[in-house]
């Protein structure tokens, strides 16, 4: 698996190219999958265009094609007023003896100006409200005082770092395609689990959620909180008695059942179901093994000892959750 990608610059790669070839910039920048909200914090309706209510669009993902039918004028408008702040920033402005500046210079900052104007409503629909500020006073600075004030306080220059700043602050998180479905349908898989054990449905999709967005040790907290819900209808039917019932009281009752009694000694359920019980009891093993050094099991509860796990050892722990939970799920007798 890939290492964490918790930060794609897409915004910015396209903006310091440059608008020299902006189509060949979108077309490069196309090739990534998918990004999630610039604003991810927003919950609102409205945080994203392409990001639709929650009941349309609950996991608050946008792909890379939504990105360009919301923002491709808005971005390669930007594209265009970065590559403009570069050629005007290199430009030496001569003063006349008279005063004032050449026609032509003039002319070309009067033309820079007039595209700051129609990026306004870009600067704001990107949320670079710092930016936009600064755009409008350097706007005004020019309506009043003409070029000499602009380039007198270097408006020029402190509105291109402004923004820059801005746009650095702007991120963007990838999904790789082959983890978003983890992101985007996280019960995918697990439907016979949660049918039997409802209560393990928040933990699960959160338990996907998390391993897609590489937070792994977060990923396996909830497969142990996942299992919790689980043992504990375990534990009904095994009819364990033990006041701290949990993990530590279910393996023990396992043991007594499977190694320690005689078949004929066991209780007619137990009996009926025996082979279920054998099977149980040999998920036991590779379920610790997998936990091993990760996973406490003191006074019978279940916790995370770590924050230290690899996409690997995670993968592993969800994958021995799975078929742990599968197997009671199909397997265990159901209570009248």
């Amino acid at each position: 698996m890939k290492s964490p990608r918790n930060v794609v610059r897409c915004l910015i790669q396209i903006a310091f190219a440059g608008a020299s070839n902006t189509g060949e910039q979108v077309r490069h920048w196309f090739n990534f999958t998918m990004l999630a909200s610039v604003h991810s914090e927003s919950r609102s309706d409205d945080a994203l265009p392409v990001c639709l209510g929650a009941s349309e669009n609950p996991y608050r993902l946008v792909s890379l094609w939504d990105m360009i039918k919301a923002y491709g004028h808005a971005l390669s408008t930007l594209a265009s007023i970065l590559s403009s702040f570069e050629q005007i920033s290199s430009r030496v402005f001569e003063k006349l003896p008279e005063g004032g500046y050449r026609p032509h210079d003039e002319e070309f900052a009067g033309s820079f100006v007039e595209t700051l104007k129609s990026f306004m409503p870009v600067m704001e629909a990107l949320h670079l409200s710092f930016s936009s500020m600064y755009a409008k006073r350097l706007i005004k600075e020019w309506e009043n005082g003409g070029l000499e004030g602009v380039l007198q306080d270097k408006m020029i220059a402190v509105l291109r770092e402004r923004l820059y700043d801005e746009l650095r602050t702007t991120l963007f998180l990838y999904i790789p395609r082959e983890l978003a479905e983890r992101y985007t349908a996280p019960t995918n898989g697990w439907e016979e689990i949660i049918g039997r054990f409802p209560a393990s449905t928040m933990d699960l999709e959160e338990m996907n959620k998390c391993y897609a967005l590489s937070r792994f040790a977060a990923a396996v907290f909830h497969s142990v909180n996942a299992i919790e819900a689980a043992l504990l209808e375990l534990g009904k039917f095994l009819d364990v008695r033990d006041p701290k019932s949990g993990w530590t009281a279910i393996t023990g009752k396992l043991d007594t059942l499977v190694i320690r009694t005689k078949f004929t000694d066991l209780e007619p359920r137990f009996q009926a179901c025996f082979p279920f019980l054998e099977q149980l009891h040999g998920t036991v093993g590779p379920l610790k093994t997998a936990w091993r050094n990760k996973i406490s099991h003191v006074q019978g509860r279940v916790t995370v000892m770590t924050a230290d796990f690899s996409p690997k050892v995670s993968d592993e722990i969800i994958v021995a959750t799975r078929s742990f939970m599968r197997r009671l799920a199909t397997e265990m007798p159901i209570m009248e």
